[in-house]
């Protein structure tokens, strides 16, 4: 009885499977049966050792061999979308000045960076509290204004008062500018690597001003430095 169940499944098996692929096209009837295929090693392994016909260590072999193709086939076709994931994820931008580098990690969205010179130069900016910032931060007022500036988008971003969007800058609001930036120090400020193609450039800036836009905890010269970045990669 059991096996005349057995034959009677598997016929109806092979009916339904012939009639769904005559519905397919020939690329979607080669990939069902790639996977029916797969399946049906697998379904027949377990009923081969249920019946007593095949050792467990021949079915551990055979599942294996399956479990692999399977894993070696969505592993193919994620690749493309864990290259661009590490492109995008895997280095933090860096922005550099005379006085400091500030850093913002995609990840998180957090900003850290280290001092170079001024009171407290050595020193992480995350491990600094509010008054010794600001005593820097005067430090760079009165010697780096771009230092300044760029420390300032920091404070901004770590919710300090006193830091608005007129506060702390000098000169006209247009005559903030970047600087010149090289290839190298662009693809820092964008987190990217050599060789970054333009659809990259365009996705990391997009990313990047999108985060730290000046009513978003940057300001004007922080956004020229992006926009200057992805100009500089663009030609």
């Amino acid at each position: 009885m059991p096996r005349l169940l057995l034959l009677l499944f598997a016929a109806f098996a092979a009916w339904y499977i012939w009639h769904t692929l005559k519905s397919m096209n020939a690329a979607e009837r080669k990939k069902a049966i790639r996977s029916w295929g797969l399946a049906l090693v697998l379904v027949a392994t377990v009923l081969l050792v249920a019946m007593g016909k095949m050792h467990w260590v021949g079915a551990a072999i055979a599942a294996a061999v399956t479990l692999f193709k399977v894993l070696a086939s969505f592993g193919i076709r994620a690749f493309p979308f864990l290259k661009m994931w590490q492109r995008n994820t895997g280095k933090p931008s860096r922005i550099r000045t005379a006085g400091l580098e500030v850093t913002f990690n995609f990840a998180s969205g957090e900003m850290d960076g280290t001092l170079f010179k001024g009171p407290y130069a050595g020193s992480s900016l995350n491990s600094l509290d509010e008054d010794s910032l600001n005593q820097q931060f005067a430090f760079f007022q009165g010697s780096d204004r771009q230092s300044a500036l760029l420390l300032k988008s920091y404070l901004i971003k770590r919710g300090f008062s006193g830091y608005g969007p007129n506060q702390g800058d000098y000169g006209q609001p247009g005559s903030l500018t970047a600087g010149n930036i090289t290839k190298d120090e662009a693809l820092q400020i964008l987190g990217l690597e050599p060789g970054a193609s333009q659809e990259e450039i365009i996705r990391a800036h997009r990313r990047l001003i999108q985060k730290l836009h000046p009513d978003r905890g940057g300001n004007d010269y922080l956004a020229a430095k992006i926009n200057s970045a992805k100009d500089t990669l663009l030609g």
